[in-house]
């Protein structure tokens, strides 16, 4: 049990650090956006590697911090209905839901790891100014769905289990 606690810290930290890596990002981005705009506007100078830097921002930015806005639970919810539920039910719905964003992840995991495999392999590059190689900017997408797949499944465990504790509590509650 020792072990499963540190693990589990780990990956807490690792994507607190992610979700703080995004913010430089986001401030980086900022900053070209705004070096770009002195440059085109005020001295007729612009700089075409900006649009490219933000959009590739924009992926790295999703994908670095969606594990920790689910584990903060920071994301949308359309909770009108569940919310109206027992606490039971509305467990047992979260860690389905859960369940179902695991298995998405992990099909989308398996799909954007051979798309940017191949790329990769295939050495396509960005059409831009930058020419990057393609492939390998890709395997931001399945990192960043893998990490939402554990994240997923930790908040599945963590729903049922207090599913379970409801209903050993009191298994009349309805």
């Amino acid at each position: 049990m020792k072990q499963w606690a540190k693990i589990t810290t780990f990956f807490d930290y690792s994507i607190n650090l992610l979700a703080r890596l995004s913010i430089v990002i986001i401030v980086a981005a900022w900053v070209s956006v705004l070096i770009e705009i002195v440059m085109r506007y005020m001295l007729n100078k612009p700089q075409a590697w900006v649009v490219e830097f933000t959009e590739l921002s924009l992926v790295s930015i999703t994908f670095l911090a969606a594990a920790w806005g689910l584990k903060e639970e920071g994301h949308v919810k359309m909770d009108l209905v569940i919310s109206r539920l027992d606490p039971k039910y509305q467990g047992l719905v979260n860690g389905i839901t859960s369940i179902l964003g695991a298995v998405l992840c992990l099909a989308i995991i398996c799909w954007t790891v051979v798309t940017a495999w191949d790329y990769t392999q295939r050495g396509v590059t960005h059409i831009e100014m930058l020419q990057l190689p393609k492939g390998p900017l890709l395997f931001i997408i399945p990192f960043g769905f893998f990490l939402l797949f554990i994240q997923f499944w930790r908040r599945s465990r963590e729903h049922l289990r207090k599913v379970r504790v409801l209903h050993d509590m009191d298994p009349n509650l309805h």
